[in-house]
This record gives C-alpha cells, structure tokens and sequence, in this order.
C-alpha cells in the first residue's frame, strides 16, 4: 500500500509543478510498436530476417485564435499564431538485421490550414493569413541494438543511434510569397544525430 502511495504522490507532484504548454504540432513516436497511451520506441529487437511496415495517423483539429485576439495579443508585444487543423501521417519501415539490430527508416507527411499570425507593425498590431502548408517532414534512419535481454526476457535494454535530417529544406512559402516561419514549415531545415536508451 505504501508504494501505491508513494508512485500516487509523486503522480500529483508532478501534474501540479508541470509547465502547461499550448502547441499545434504533431506528437512524436517510432519503431515496430506500442507502450501505453504514449506512442514509443520498444527496446525490443525485431527478429533476424522479419520486418515491419507501419503508418499511423494524426489529426488535430484546434481552436484557432481570433483576428480581435491575435491582435489583442500582438498589441501586447506577443508574436503568436493560429492554426486551424494539423494532419501528420507517418510511415514507418524496420528491418530486423539479426536477433539484436533492427535498422529503421521514418518519414512524415504534414498538413497544416490555416495559419495566421499576429505582428505588432509600426505601433499597430496586424493579422495576417499565411494560408496552408503541407509537406514531408524530417526523414529519421535509426539503428537500434539490444544489448541485454533475451526474446522473451521481462526486462530488455537498447542503444539507439539515429540521423534525422530534412526532406523539403524549410522551403515552403505562404499566398504572398514570403517564406514562412521556421514551426511552420514541414520540416527542421536541420541535421541532427539521435541518441537513446529505450
């Protein structure tokens, strides 16, 4: 009883000292399964020779912001944007290399309507419409080897080692020509490497 309590409190302090943060971006998540409500990387490795084929689908449909609050806001000195809906769809491929590294390859497709922003222009706040924007996102390669843990063990451990590198290089632009803002875009515009220990 004393460890239901204790996993409980620590529950309750971590709600009530967690930052809330509003965002319109897609949720992250990879590899040839599933852990609870929180779409993750298994440590798991697939089978020599086996291989998987996924796609998974996200739709955010949100409560854009109105012109009088973007420009509330804007007047405020605060850049903010809205956006209407976000689709993201995400294929994934793995590929078990043997018993204990799988290789895996990882690609979204991101649509976003109606953007608008809000900008305080010379002393007075505007709005303005940057349409929709859809595109590949960042492309990930991940190697994932299983350094403990048999097939059927309770308890296994990997190394992830990964590069997720951009597709469409932050090229989109919105009706008027102007290239648009960085969390706009399909993708990063940048290369990153990947570490991790599912």
């Amino acid at each position: 009883m004393d460890r239901f309590l204790r996993i409980g409190f620590l529950g309750l302090l971590m709600l009530c000292t967690g930052a809330l943060a509003w965002a319109d971006h897609p949720s992250v998540g990879f590899g040839s399964g599933l852990a609870g409500p929180i779409t993750t990387i298994p440590a798991t490795a697939l089978p020599e020779g086996r291989g998987s084929l996924g796609i998974r689908a996200e739709y955010l449909r949100l409560r854009p912001f109105s012109d009088a609050e973007l420009e509330r806001l804007a007047g405020e000195g605060v850049e903010v944007h809205s956006t209407k809906d976000l689709l993201s769809t995400f294929l994934s491929a793995a590929y078990g290399l043997t018993d204990r590294l799988t290789l895996a390859v990882h690609l979204p497709y991101v649509r976003r309507r109606g953007i608008r922003e809000g900008h305080p222009e010379e002393g007075a706040p505007e709005v303005h419409a940057r349409g929709d924007v859809q595109g590949f996102g960042d492309l990930t390669l991940l190697g994932q080897y299983r350094w403990t843990g048999e097939e059927r063990a309770r308890f296994h451990a990997a190394l992830l080692l990964g590069l997720k590198l951009p597709v469409e290089r932050t090229r989109a632009r919105d009706p008027q020509g102007e290239r648009l803002e960085a969390e706009h875009q399909p993708d990063s515009g940048s290369w990153d490497p990947l570490l991790g220990l599912p």
